[in-house]
């Protein structure tokens, strides 16, 4: 199913700047603030990141219960990073920053996975959000012709697996950033969170081990707070604090590998 999001609405007095007209305020103010969503995506990335320290520590249980639970980061920062794009003031600037945190994380990410400073392909959650955002500024280019952004989107998606999380991070800020409504944008997050999850079944029946799609169904931990999020509870177009944090989670665990 094709994702059309272009012929996007404009402001007038910055044309890089989307328009998006939300409903009217309610009285009193409930649901989740895109601060409280940037805490508990550093929360879930922590507890990921504690699964690829003490891997060897853990029993084979509470290390499937550490990867379920840390799949939900991938959901929210998706989610995440397509709401700073779309409020920004200038979104374009959102692509240059994420590129920039996937190089700042790369060394401490790749240590913190393999304990040693050796070539590695793979690259931390920050390359998909990149990649994602670059998705979604190119649906943005009036001048390019459709056939053309289609290819240049699956090539897109089709780089983004070396980092965590891979393609689907990558479709979630894609599909979080169109102008559809919320029903529709979580029908969309759900079918490509299912598709990936039956994709990792059958690759643990080849493998011999079914269970493996078990961690991979931890993204549903990020519906209640997509769901539950409220825009009028914060100023989300100076908000990045999930993703400058994120470096420093991934340098704090980095040096816990180097200790034990």
């Amino acid at each position: 199913m094709a994702i059309d999001i272009s012929h996007r609405l404009r402001n007038h007095n910055n044309s890089n700047r989307r328009v998006f007209i939300p409903q009217k305020t309610p009285k009193k103010i409930k649901g989740f603030s895109f601060n409280c969503l940037s805490v508990a995506a550093l929360v879930f990335a922590a507890i990921g990141f504690a699964g690829y320290v003490f891997s060897g520590k853990l029993g084979t249980i509470p290390y499937t219960a550490v990867k379920f639970l840390g799949q939900a980061v991938f959901p929210l920062s998706a989610f995440l990073t397509a709401q700073v794009y779309n409020y920004a003031e200038n979104p374009r600037k959102t692509v240059p920053v994420l590129g920039v945190l996937t190089l700042i994380t790369h060394v401490p990410y790749v240590f913190m996975v393999t304990g040693g400073f050796g070539f590695i392909i793979h690259t931390s959650l920050m390359f998909p959000l990149f990649m994602g955002c670059a998705g979604l500024m190119l649906s943005d280019m009036p001048n390019i012709d459709r056939n053309v952004k289609t290819i240049l989107m699956l090539l897109i998606c089709f780089a983004a697996p070396v980092g965590d999380g891979g393609s689907l991070v990558t479709v979630w800020v894609i599909i979080f950033g169109t102008r559809y409504d919320k029903q529709t944008q979580m029908k969309l997050f759900y079918a490509a969170g299912f598709v990936m999850t039956a994709i990792n079944l059958i690759y643990g029946i080849i493998g011999g081990q079914w269970y493996s799609f078990i961690p991979q169904l931890g993204f549903l931990l990020a519906v209640p707070f997509i769901n539950g999020y409220n825009p009028f509870k914060t100023d989300i177009s100076k908000s990045l604090i999930y993703a400058v944090l994120y470096p420093v989670i991934i340098l704090i665990f980095a040096v816990l590998k180097f200790i034990f």
